[in-house]
């Protein structure tokens, strides 16, 4: 659905490689910088992000992925590096907790539940300034999960929770959840993809091994496998 190689910027605009149009708008003023694949951008922790718009990305099952570098060096408690979030203060994302150095999934529906946290888990937890590859799993049917660099870091398949169910809704890269919406990372990120569907191990090392130019494949539940050779086409 999204592709962001950060190779191609105009602008303020970030182009999407993957073939939809959904370019991404940044805001704060994101630096270029060597990346962990060609380029990558750098979020100074202040006002740095990218606005993926309304109401685009709704899907029961979808897949987070990107590379992220001098994690641990954040000045936020919960840096958020996606999010999609209501103004009423619903959201589900994927952030970095100071106090744990874990990566976490979230997802919070005032007054319906509380927030949920897919945490606690010391494989998670990451405490240097390297690049690690971080990826997000989020279904209404098989639950959520979190790799770090192509292991499963995290799993839970009781927490399901479904994206699909948040309106009126913003898509961020790099900025806080909407009852902390100051918290903005701090540090770089290269290669951002969000899918719909559940990304096998598979897909994930591939992205991992290989970046968007290598291409990958998300097999969606009940769904075809689909592969993204048009994204080498818009490279």
């Amino acid at each position: 659905i999204v592709a962001y190689d950060f190779e191609k910027i105009q602008g303020n605009v970030v182009k999407d490689v993957s073939g939809n149009g959904n370019d991404g708008d940044l805001k704060g003023g994101p630096q270029r910088v060597d990346g962990k694949i060609g380029q990558a951008l750098a979020f100074d922790g202040r006002d740095d992000y990218i606005d993926l718009g309304n109401d685009m990305f709704l899907f029961d099952e979808m897949t987070v992925m990107f590379w992220a570098n001098k994690i641990g060096v954040q000045v936020n408690s919960w840096p958020t590096y996606f999010t999609i979030r209501e103004p009423d203060g619903s959201a589900a994302g994927i952030y970095w907790d100071k106090v744990s150095r874990e990566v976490r999934i979230f997802a919070l529906k005032p007054g319906v539940i509380g927030e949920q946290n897919l945490s606690n888990n010391g494989a998670q937890a990451i405490v240097d300034d390297e690049w690690h590859h971080i990826v997000g799993v989020f279904s209404a049917k098989s639950g959520r999960a979190i790799y770090i660099d192509g292991k499963l870091a995290a799993r839970d398949k009781s927490f399901r929770g479904n994206p699909a169910d948040l309106k009126g809704t913003n898509t961020y890269v790099a900025r806080g959840r909407t009852h902390n919406p100051g918290e903005y990372v701090l540090g770089n990120i290269d290669e951002f993809v969000l899918a719909e569907g559940v990304a096998t191990q598979k897909a994930i090392q591939l992205h991992r091994d290989e970046g968007i130019k290598g291409g990958l494949a998300i097999q969606a539940v009940g769904k075809l496998a689909t592969t993204w050779a048009n994204i080498k086409e818009n490279l």
